[in-house]
């Protein structure tokens, strides 16, 4: 497994998206795209589909949820914060309509 910068990483998760995106029905959306596994005590990992400008984060409590019509510089910065917890608090939660997906383990 190759090491890329987030950025990077982002930019191929979203080519790859849209690539695997193009033959998918609505229905097999979650199985075409990929989650990225991220370095943080409060989110486990992230999946961002862009034509659907919907950011997905799944928590270490295995929460998952959707936010809704979040410009992908947003899952850029994501990447790129020190504290993806921090970045979750700050910059999407209260700001973007979503939807919890799965309930937390408790």
């Amino acid at each position: 497994m190759r090491l890329l910068s987030p950025a990077i990483r982002l930019i191929e998760w979203l080519k790859d998206a849209s690539r695997k995106r193009l033959g998918a029905r609505k229905e097999d959306l979650s199985e075409a795209l990929e989650w990225t596994v991220v370095e943080s005590s409060c989110v486990a990992a992230v999946m961002y589909d862009p034509a659907e400008a919907s950011l997905f984060v799944r928590f270490t409590d295995q929460a998952e949820y959707v936010y809704y019509r979040v410009h992908p510089d947003t899952a850029i910065s994501m990447l790129y914060a020190v504290s993806k917890g921090r970045f979750m608090w700050r910059e999407v939660r209260g700001k973007f309509v979503y939807l919890r997906t799965k309930p937390r383990i408790k």
